[in-house]
C-alpha cells in the first residue's frame, strides 16, 4: 500500500549477511563466474512447520522472496528464511505465494473476508497466520485451497463470498478487488513498486507471461538513473528491451553481465542504458558458437520474430488483447486515499507539475487524489496506444497482418486468429 515500512531495516542485506550467509564461498552458477549473484545459508534451524527442529541449507532468500514476505507485514528475517525453505520444499513459487497471501490479508483488512471465511485471524504481520496459510496451501486444505489458485481466482471467490453475505453484486466487488489484486494475465506481480515508474508499469502490463520483470526491467533506468525521462523514451524502451531479453532467454545466456556491468564505452553511445558495447560481445560469442556472423540488429530481428510468435500464442489462448495488458490501479498510483495521504506533498507536487505552474490545484485532498488517478490512467492508456503502434499491433493489441507477414508467420491458423479479432 505504501511502499515503505518503519520495520524495513530489520530485513536489510547486512542482517542476512551477518546472521546467515556464508561470506567465504560465492554461490554462482559455476566457479568462474565473477558475479556469483546467488546466495545461501547452511545449518539454519527450522522452528516452525512439519520439519521444526531440523537444520537445513537454504538457497536464498532472493529479493523477491523477501518482498513476498514483507508485503504480508512481516519483517522477521528468520521467518523469511524458513518461508524460503518451505516454499522450495513444497514446490511453491515464493512470489505467487506471498502476493496471494497478502491479497487475502488485505481482503481481511477491508472487511471482504472475516474469520468465518478464513478460519483464523489473517491480520497484517501475523506470523502464525502466514505460516499456517503457507502449509495449508501446500496441502490444499482450508483457506490454502483458495490461496493455491492465485490472486485471479481468489478475487472471484472473495467476491462470491462477500456477495452472499451482503447482496453486493459480484461484478461490483470484483471491480473493487481489482484495484489491489496484484495480477495480470493470471500471474502475480513480482515485487517492484511501479506507482511512480510508467516504464515499469508497461514492463509488467505488456509482458507476455504476466507481470514479471524478465521482459522489461526498466524501473532502475527510469527512476534511479533517469535515463529514459520522456514519454517517448519510455515507449521506445518498451519495444527494444523485451526483444533483447527474449533473445537472452532463447539462447540460454545470462543477462547479468549486460545488466549489472555497464561497459565504459556505453556512455558515448546514443542510448547508454542499452549497453550496446557489451551486447556486441554477446553477438560475437553467439556467432562463433553457431558459425555464422550475426550483427546486433540480426539478433534483434530474430528475437522479434520469436516475440511476435509468443504474442500470437497469447492471442490464441485468449489473453493477447489490450484488456489483458491492463494493470491494477495500485500499480499506477495511490489506489486509496490513505496511500495518497502518506505522501501528500509529493503527489501534490507531481500533480502541479502535470497541470502546469499556472493551473490551480483542486481544492480538496480528495479531489487531488482523484485527479492524480485520472492522469495516471490516461498516461497508461496512451502508453498502450504508442507501444502497440511501434510493435505493429492494432489498437487492441493484436499483431497486424503485415507484422506476421514480415516474419513469415502468417499461416492459415494465424490468419484465422486475426480474422476472429477483425484484423
Amino acid at each position: 500500500q505504501y511502499g515503505q515500512h518503519p520495520d524495513a531495516p530489520a530485513v536489510f542485506a547486512d542482517v542476512f549477511l551477518e546472521r546467515y550467509f556464508n561470506k567465504e564461498v560465492p554461490d554462482g552458477c559455476y566457479m568462474g563466474c565473477n558475479l556469483a549473484c546467488a546466495k545461501g545459508a547452511e545449518d539454519v534451524a527450522l522452528t516452525r512447520g512439519p520439519r521444526a527442529g531440523r537444520k537445513v541449507g537454504i538457497d536464498g532468500p532472493e529479493y523477491e522472496t523477501l518482498g513476498a514476505v514483507t508485503c504480508q507485514g512481516i519483517f522477521d528475517p528468520h521467518f523469511i528464511m524458513e518461508y524460503n525453505w518451505y516454499c522450495d520444499e513444497y514446490g511453491l513459487d515464493t512470489i505467487s505465494m506471498g502476493v496471494t497471501a497478502a491479497f487475502l490479508m488485505e481482503c481481511f483488512q477491508r472487511g471482504y473476508l472475516t474469520i468465518e471465511e478464513t478460519g483464523y485471524d489473517l491480520s497484517w504481520g501475523n506470523i502464525d497466520a502466514a505460516d499456517r496459510l503457507l502449509h495449508e496451501t501446500a496441502r490444499g486444505e482450508g483457506l490454502g485451497k483458495i490461496c493455491g489458485q492465485g490472486v485471479q481466482r481468489a478475487k472471484r471467490w472473495v467476491a462470491e463470498k462477500y456477495g452472499a453475505k451482503t447482496n453486493t453484486p459480484i461484478d461490483e466487488t470484483m471491480s473493487e478487488l481489482g484495484k489491489f489484486g496484484m495480477e495480470v494475465k493470471g500471474l502475480e506481480f513480482s515485487l517492484y513498486i511501479t506507482k511512480e515508474s510508467l516504464a515499469q508499469q508497461g514492463g509488467y502490463g505488456f509482458s507476455l507471461k504476466g507481470p514479471q520483470h524478465d521482459e522489461a526491467w526498466l524501473i532502475f533506468i527510469d527512476q534511479v538513473h533517469n535515463e529514459i525521462p520522456t514519454f517517448e523514451m519510455k515507449a521506445d524502451a518498451l519495444k527494444w528491451f523485451p526483444l533483447i531479453r527474449t533473445w537472452f532467454n532463447a539462447v540460454g545466456l545470462c543477462k547479468l553481465p549486460w545488466i549489472d556491468v555497464r561497459h565504459p564505452e556505453a556512455a558515448q553511445t546514443d542510448n547508454p542504458s542499452q549497453n550496446q558495447p557489451t551486447l556486441d560481445y554477446y553477438a560475437q560469442y553467439y556467432g562463433a558458437t553457431i558459425g555464422e556472423n550475426k550483427s546486433l540488429q540480426d539478433i534483434l530481428d530474430d528475437s522479434e520474430r520469436l516475440h511476435v510468435l509468443q504474442k500470437m500464442i497469447n492471442v490464441r489462448q485468449g489473453k493477447g488483447t489490450r484488456d489483458f495488458d491492463q494493470i491494477p490501479l495500485r500499480a499506477m498510483g495511490p489506489a486509496y486515499f490513505n496511500e495518497y495521504q502518506s505522501r501528500g506533498d509529493y503527489y501534490d507536487d507531481w500533480l502541479r507539475e502535470q497541470l502546469g505552474t499556472d493551473a490551480a490545484l483542486p481544492e480538496s485532498p480528495e479531489e487531488r487524489h482523484q485527479a492524480i488517478l485520472n492522469l495516471r490512467r490516461q498516461a497508461y492508456q496512451r502508453l498502450c496506444d504508442v507501444v502497440y503502434k511501434a510493435k505493429g499491433y492494432t489498437p487492441e493489441g493484436v499483431p497486424l497482418r503485415k507484422t506476421l507477414e514480415k516474419f513469415d508467420l502468417l499461416d492459415e491458423k494465424a490468419a484465422a486468429l486475426l480474422q476472429a479479432h477483425d484484423v
